[in-house]
Protein backbone atom coordinates (compact mmCIF):
# COMPACT_ATOMS: atom_id res chain seq x y z
CA UNK A 1 0.00 0.00 0.00
CA UNK A 2 1.32 3.37 -1.15
CA UNK A 3 -0.01 6.47 1.51
CA UNK A 4 -0.69 9.95 -0.41
CA UNK A 5 2.20 11.82 -0.06
CA UNK A 6 2.59 14.95 1.26
CA UNK A 7 6.08 16.77 -0.86
CA UNK A 8 8.46 18.65 0.28
CA UNK A 9 10.72 21.45 -0.84
CA UNK A 10 14.02 20.31 -2.18
CA UNK A 11 17.07 22.40 -1.67
CA UNK A 12 18.95 23.85 -4.34
CA UNK A 13 20.35 21.54 -7.20
CA UNK A 14 24.04 21.58 -5.48
CA UNK A 15 22.64 19.53 -2.13
CA UNK A 16 20.18 17.75 -4.44
CA UNK A 17 22.01 13.63 -4.89
CA UNK A 18 22.27 13.24 -0.49
CA UNK A 19 18.74 15.17 -0.23
CA UNK A 20 17.23 12.50 -2.23
CA UNK A 21 18.21 9.66 -0.81
CA UNK A 22 17.50 11.31 2.65
CA UNK A 23 13.93 11.88 1.49
CA UNK A 24 13.05 8.45 0.35
CA UNK A 25 14.58 6.73 3.53
CA UNK A 26 12.22 8.82 5.63
CA UNK A 27 9.53 8.11 3.63
CA UNK A 28 10.43 4.44 3.65
CA UNK A 29 11.04 3.96 7.78
CA UNK A 30 8.43 6.84 7.97
CA UNK A 31 5.97 4.65 7.45
CA UNK A 32 4.80 6.37 4.24
CA UNK A 33 5.84 3.06 2.08
CA UNK A 34 5.15 -0.03 4.04
CA UNK A 35 6.26 -3.53 2.96
CA UNK A 36 6.01 -4.34 -0.16
CA UNK A 37 4.77 -1.00 -1.47
CA UNK A 38 6.26 -0.13 -4.82
CA UNK A 39 8.27 3.42 -5.11
CA UNK A 40 7.37 5.91 -7.71
CA UNK A 41 8.89 5.14 -11.15
CA UNK A 42 12.27 7.10 -11.63
CA UNK A 43 10.74 10.23 -13.68
CA UNK A 44 8.14 10.72 -11.30
CA UNK A 45 10.54 10.82 -8.65
CA UNK A 46 12.82 13.20 -11.05
CA UNK A 47 9.14 15.08 -11.47
CA UNK A 48 8.59 15.31 -7.86
CA UNK A 49 11.58 15.96 -6.47
CA UNK A 50 13.62 18.31 -8.99
CA UNK A 51 16.18 16.16 -9.24
CA UNK A 52 17.86 14.68 -11.93
CA UNK A 53 17.44 11.00 -12.98
CA UNK A 54 21.38 10.65 -12.13
CA UNK A 55 20.17 11.36 -8.38
CA UNK A 56 17.31 9.25 -8.07
CA UNK A 57 19.03 6.35 -9.63
CA UNK A 58 22.25 7.17 -7.64
CA UNK A 59 19.07 7.21 -4.30
CA UNK A 60 17.97 3.83 -5.20
CA UNK A 61 21.23 2.45 -5.82
CA UNK A 62 22.63 2.89 -2.33
CA UNK A 63 18.38 2.38 -0.81
CA UNK A 64 19.14 -1.16 -2.22
CA UNK A 65 22.79 -1.13 -1.18
CA UNK A 66 21.13 -0.29 2.59
CA UNK A 67 18.52 -3.56 2.25
CA UNK A 68 15.34 -1.18 2.34
CA UNK A 69 14.31 -1.67 -1.79
CA UNK A 70 14.72 -4.32 -3.90
CA UNK A 71 14.78 -3.02 -7.50
CA UNK A 72 13.09 -5.63 -9.91
CA UNK A 73 13.46 -5.25 -13.99
CA UNK A 74 9.80 -4.71 -15.25
CA UNK A 75 8.76 -3.69 -11.34
CA UNK A 76 10.29 -1.08 -10.10
CA UNK A 77 11.80 -0.35 -6.67
CA UNK A 78 9.96 -2.75 -4.02
CA UNK A 79 9.84 -2.22 0.21
CA UNK A 80 11.49 -5.09 1.32
CA UNK A 81 10.89 -6.51 5.06
CA UNK A 82 12.80 -4.65 8.00
CA UNK A 83 14.32 -7.91 8.66
CA UNK A 84 16.56 -7.18 5.41
CA UNK A 85 17.57 -3.82 6.43
CA UNK A 86 20.94 -3.23 6.96
CA UNK A 87 22.33 -1.63 10.56
CA UNK A 88 22.83 1.71 8.59
CA UNK A 89 19.50 2.14 8.81
CA UNK A 90 19.13 2.92 12.67
CA UNK A 91 19.64 6.84 12.73
CA UNK A 92 17.07 7.43 10.27
CA UNK A 93 14.43 5.04 11.92
CA UNK A 94 15.36 7.14 15.42
CA UNK A 95 14.81 10.17 13.76
CA UNK A 96 11.54 9.40 11.70
CA UNK A 97 10.13 6.10 12.97
CA UNK A 98 7.15 6.67 15.61
CA UNK A 99 6.59 2.91 16.12
CA UNK A 100 8.10 -0.10 15.15
CA UNK A 101 6.10 -2.89 14.60
CA UNK A 102 3.90 -1.86 17.17
CA UNK A 103 6.22 -0.77 19.67
CA UNK A 104 7.26 2.70 20.75
CA UNK A 105 10.33 3.95 18.51
CA UNK A 106 12.64 3.72 22.28
CA UNK A 107 12.31 0.00 22.12
CA UNK A 108 14.73 0.29 19.30
CA UNK A 109 17.32 2.72 21.59
CA UNK A 110 16.67 0.36 23.97
CA UNK A 111 17.78 -2.51 21.98
CA UNK A 112 20.61 -0.91 19.94
CA UNK A 113 22.31 -0.04 23.87
CA UNK A 114 22.01 -3.77 24.68
CA UNK A 115 23.44 -4.97 21.15
CA UNK A 116 26.48 -2.26 22.24
CA UNK A 117 26.86 -3.55 25.88
CA UNK A 118 26.85 -7.22 24.55
CA UNK A 119 29.30 -6.28 21.73
CA UNK A 120 31.62 -4.23 23.84
CA UNK A 121 31.92 -6.64 27.11
CA UNK A 122 32.15 -9.43 24.73
CA UNK A 123 34.88 -8.34 22.78
CA UNK A 124 37.00 -7.56 26.43
CA UNK A 125 36.21 -10.96 27.07
CA UNK A 126 37.83 -11.83 24.17
CA UNK A 127 41.01 -9.42 24.58
CA UNK A 128 41.48 -11.10 28.23
CA UNK A 129 44.62 -12.00 28.88
CA UNK A 130 46.05 -10.67 25.34
CA UNK A 131 47.12 -6.91 26.86
CA UNK A 132 50.47 -6.50 28.34
CA UNK A 133 50.97 -3.89 31.35
CA UNK A 134 51.33 -0.27 29.78
CA UNK A 135 49.76 -1.31 26.81
CA UNK A 136 46.76 0.74 27.36
CA UNK A 137 48.48 4.19 27.53
CA UNK A 138 47.08 5.70 23.96
CA UNK A 139 43.37 4.13 25.19
CA UNK A 140 43.94 6.21 28.47
CA UNK A 141 44.99 9.13 27.00
CA UNK A 142 41.76 9.08 24.35
CA UNK A 143 39.51 8.46 27.57
CA UNK A 144 40.99 12.48 28.62
CA UNK A 145 40.23 13.48 25.65
CA UNK A 146 36.63 12.27 25.25
CA UNK A 147 36.02 13.85 28.50
CA UNK A 148 37.42 17.21 27.43
CA UNK A 149 35.19 16.93 24.36
CA UNK A 150 31.73 15.75 26.26
CA UNK A 151 29.48 18.73 25.55
CA UNK A 152 30.21 17.66 21.31
CA UNK A 153 27.33 14.81 21.42
CA UNK A 154 29.81 14.00 18.06
CA UNK A 155 32.91 14.34 18.80
CA UNK A 156 32.34 12.65 21.92
CA UNK A 157 30.98 9.10 20.56
CA UNK A 158 33.67 8.90 17.66
CA UNK A 159 36.17 9.38 20.84
CA UNK A 160 34.40 7.09 22.58
CA UNK A 161 34.44 4.19 19.57
CA UNK A 162 38.20 5.01 19.53
CA UNK A 163 38.85 3.59 22.69
CA UNK A 164 37.50 0.28 21.97
CA UNK A 165 39.15 -0.06 18.92
CA UNK A 166 42.60 1.25 20.95
CA UNK A 167 41.84 -1.81 23.19
CA UNK A 168 41.43 -4.46 20.49
CA UNK A 169 44.72 -3.35 19.25
CA UNK A 170 46.57 -3.56 22.43
CA UNK A 171 45.53 -7.07 21.72
CA UNK A 172 46.09 -7.30 18.06
CA UNK A 173 42.25 -8.30 17.51
CA UNK A 174 41.59 -7.10 14.56
CA UNK A 175 38.74 -8.73 13.27
CA UNK A 176 36.94 -7.06 16.40
CA UNK A 177 38.21 -3.96 15.00
CA UNK A 178 37.08 -4.56 11.45
CA UNK A 179 33.17 -5.46 13.03
CA UNK A 180 33.74 -2.41 14.45
CA UNK A 181 34.37 0.11 12.17
CA UNK A 182 31.20 -1.56 10.25
CA UNK A 183 28.64 -0.49 12.66
CA UNK A 184 30.62 2.47 14.22
CA UNK A 185 29.06 4.85 11.63
CA UNK A 186 25.59 4.14 12.07
CA UNK A 187 25.84 4.20 16.23
CA UNK A 188 27.70 7.91 15.92
CA UNK A 189 24.39 9.08 13.91
CA UNK A 190 22.51 7.54 16.25
CA UNK A 191 24.09 9.46 18.95
CA UNK A 192 23.21 12.70 17.12
CA UNK A 193 19.67 11.53 16.66
CA UNK A 194 19.73 10.63 20.65
CA UNK A 195 20.99 14.56 21.00
CA UNK A 196 21.41 15.68 24.73
CA UNK A 197 19.92 11.97 26.19
CA UNK A 198 23.05 11.00 25.38
CA UNK A 199 24.90 12.74 28.31
CA UNK A 200 28.42 11.19 29.63
CA UNK A 201 28.19 9.81 32.82
CA UNK A 202 30.46 11.60 35.75
CA UNK A 203 32.45 8.63 36.67
CA UNK A 204 33.16 7.78 32.94
CA UNK A 205 37.28 8.39 33.32
CA UNK A 206 37.28 6.49 36.38
CA UNK A 207 35.35 3.61 35.04
CA UNK A 208 37.58 3.59 32.06
CA UNK A 209 40.94 3.21 33.96
CA UNK A 210 39.62 0.97 36.12
CA UNK A 211 38.82 -1.42 33.34
CA UNK A 212 41.91 -0.48 32.21
CA UNK A 213 43.83 -1.58 35.40
CA UNK A 214 42.60 -5.09 35.62
CA UNK A 215 43.38 -5.74 31.91
CA UNK A 216 46.96 -5.05 32.59
CA UNK A 217 46.95 -7.16 35.34
CA UNK A 218 45.26 -9.65 33.39
CA UNK A 219 41.98 -9.80 35.32
CA UNK A 220 39.79 -10.35 32.49
CA UNK A 221 36.31 -11.42 34.58
CA UNK A 222 37.09 -8.26 36.39
CA UNK A 223 37.65 -5.95 33.75
CA UNK A 224 33.98 -7.12 32.31
CA UNK A 225 32.18 -7.40 35.16
CA UNK A 226 33.68 -3.42 35.47
CA UNK A 227 32.48 -2.51 31.79
CA UNK A 228 29.20 -4.16 32.25
CA UNK A 229 28.23 -2.72 35.18
CA UNK A 230 29.15 1.05 34.27
CA UNK A 231 27.66 0.68 30.59
CA UNK A 232 24.14 -0.57 32.55
CA UNK A 233 23.98 2.40 34.52
CA UNK A 234 25.19 5.11 31.86
CA UNK A 235 22.64 3.14 29.79
CA UNK A 236 19.54 3.48 31.50
CA UNK A 237 20.40 6.92 32.10
CA UNK A 238 20.49 7.62 28.61
CA UNK A 239 17.37 5.90 27.59
CA UNK A 240 15.21 7.54 30.25
CA UNK A 241 16.37 10.88 28.90
CA UNK A 242 15.56 10.01 25.48
CA UNK A 243 12.05 8.73 26.52
CA UNK A 244 11.63 12.09 28.25
CA UNK A 245 13.33 14.54 24.80
CA UNK A 246 10.81 12.27 23.13
CA UNK A 247 7.46 13.50 25.04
Amino acid sequence: MVRPQVLRAVPPPSSVPGVVFDRLVSDIVGGTYLRGARLPAERDLVRELGASRASVRDALRRLEGWGLIAIRHGSGAVVRPRTDWAFDVLPACLREAKTIDGADVSRLIQDALALRRSTVVGMLQLVSGRIAPGALAAARATVAEAWDARVDVERFASLDFRITQQVLEAAHMFPAIWLLNKVTPAYIEAVRAIGRAAAVPSDYVDAHHRVFDALEKGHGNRATSLMKQYMEEADRKRLAAFKRAKR
